[in-house]
């Protein structure tokens, strides 16, 4: 799979129905991490979180 060729069609689709005004927004999703200020995590978009992606955070 070709995840930046995805990722360009998809945006080329979302700019394509923004145009359109094919589509009303009706939920979005904000997710909250808390973690100490020596721990980096980027939260996944599927919501789950695994101990595993942690790592120490640059200084």
């Amino acid at each position: 799979m070709d995840d930046d060729g995805r990722a360009e069609l998809l945006r080329q689709g979302l700019a394509r129905l923004l145009e359109l005004n094919a589509f009303i927004p009706l939920h979005f999703e904000n997710t909250l991490w808390a973690h100490r200020a020596d721990i980096a995590y980027t939260g996944r978009a599927d919501q789950y979180t695994f101990a595993m992606l942690a790592r120490p955070a640059k200084k």
